[in-house]
């Protein structure tokens, strides 16, 4: 794809349920070519699912795609591809045999993961857990596609190469758009250039600053997907509960653990754009003013 090309992938009204189980209900995600777009959320929020639809791998009860506002039943390989949380090359092939399969020169995977240099003759079901994780997040990222979706590409990933897939991720979405989503949340963010959170969302929040984000949670206890802007995202989560102060209690009953983190980090920003305290510190009542 020409770099200066932009498209976007949009799904919308999605709605899926599991017997008497809502996992996804109105949600609406966008992905743009040039970036990375993350979700994160705790497990059984419905970030995999959400993913599933878009590749065709489950049938959801409704949504609607789209791909530069045109309308699509299923994406083709060469629009969209998917990195699934389990492993999906054969366990008989060979290391060699999987790249030349997607077109695929050996000499740039050696470039990017020296470690495979011993490799090339190896059949899959040899490699370690790590070792197989690299290989398809790599095949998947380097194909020829409009976006790609990653569901947790750093998972059994020793740090040396989290970062080089970062760095590779980087690279590549000059030319794709990326969609993204893993449980280390400062891998993520240190990459992201949008942002989701999804929570057990029954309709979609969208906010273009923090202040506001902050105030989009319900009473209730159900929680919409915050989008916000990923320069002040990656802020926030770098420096999580930075002198946010609230009771366990209250955020045991209100918050699970994912959520908590993103929205003491949004309350930390909160009160340093509205200068409620100099030294960015809020107490649990200020807290629980600004959130609900």
């Amino acid at each position: 794809m020409n770099p200066s090309e932009k498209h976007i992938l949009e799904i919308d009204s999605v709605e899926l349920s599991f017997g008497d189980r809502r996992i996804l209900s109105g949600v609406y995600l966008a992905v743009e070519t040039g970036g990375v777009t993350a979700v994160l959320g705790r497990n059984g929020c419905g970030k995999s699912c959400l993913m599933k639809i878009l590749c065709g791998s489950l049938r959801a009860d409704f949504r609607s795609m789209r791909i530069d506002g045109v309308w699509h039943d299923r994406f083709r390989a060469d629009e969209v591809r998917y990195l699934a949380q389990q492993g999906f090359i054969p366990g008989w092939l060979t290391v060699d045999r999987a790249l030349r399969d997607f077109g695929l020169p050996w000499d740039d995977l050696l470039a990017w993961f020296p470690l495979f240099g011993k490799l090339r003759g190896t059949k899959i079901r040899a490699l370690s857990g790590g070792e197989r994780r690299i290989l398809e997040s790599y095949l998947i990222l380097c194909s020829p596609t409009q976006f790609v979706m990653l569901d947790e590409p750093f998972s059994q990933v020793a740090p040396l190469h989290v970062s080089t897939l970062k760095a590779l991720i980087r690279q590549e979405k000059s030319s794709k758009g990326i969609l993204l989503t893993d449980h280390m949340h400062r891998h993520v963010t240190d990459i992201t250039d949008r942002l989701y959170v999804l929570a057990a969302a029954k309709r979609i929040w969208y906010a273009t600053d923090t202040s506001h984000a902050c105030k989009c949670f319900f009473r209730d206890g159900t929680y919409p997907v915050i989008h916000f802007l990923n320069s002040a995202a990656r802020f926030l989560l770098r420096n999580t509960g930075s002198g946010v102060s609230v009771s366990i209690e209250t955020s045991r009953r209100l918050f699970d653990h994912t959520t908590m983190l993103v929205m003491c980090s949004l309350a930390t920003t909160y009160c340093l754009l509205t200068r409620q305290n100099a030294r960015g510190s809020m107490s649990s009542q200020m807290l629980s003013s600004v959130l609900l």
